[in-house]
């Protein structure tokens, strides 16, 4: 079984390109990139030095409930192409550790499968999480920040 890594969707990325709040009811904040691996959650690209990103709060689930973390999360402040979903990580996932974290279909955390995973090993432990039929789909998240990366599924779905 293969996953398959899923950026975020693009109405969310069009409205806070224009102006529009975030999961906090707060307008974004524009800022210019440093080039230190920053990367946008949509395009699945790092943000080059210079260029304008967006940095706001975002909470990837379909309603609020206990399980439904906010965090923070960069996105071009440009249009951006939204990137495919792939089964191979891209040049986001540039740190040594991750965080996997697994839900069910009522986005609810199946207890004991997630955790920090060394980068080199995120596609093997996300196919091991997705053999679980409880799983619905994983978020890979930063280690060090809990910053949302991208969204993790079965290929077949």
């Amino acid at each position: 079984m293969s996953a398959r890594f899923i950026p975020i969707p693009c109405e969310n990325v069009i409205g806070w390109q224009a102006e529009g709040v975030d999961s906090s009811g707060l307008p974004a904040k524009q800022k210019i990139s440093d080039g230190d691996g920053l990367s946008c959650r949509h395009c699945l690209e790092n943000i080059g030095k210079g260029d304008p990103y967006l940095v706001l709060a975002h909470r990837p689930f379909s309603g609020l409930h206990a399980y439904a973390d906010t965090g923070p999360i960069f996105v071009h402040a440009a249009a951006c192409r939204r990137a495919e979903s792939s089964d191979t990580l891209t040049a986001i996932f540039n740190s040594a550790g991750y965080i996997l974290r697994d839900y069910d279909n009522g986005e609810i955390i199946v207890f004991g499968t997630g955790g920090v995973v060394d980068r080199a090993r995120i596609i093997d432990r996300a196919e091991t999480i997705l053999e679980n039929p409880a799983v619905a789909f994983i978020h890979a998240r930063s280690e060090q920040n809990n910053c949302f990366h991208c969204r993790i599924e079965r290929a077949s779905t």
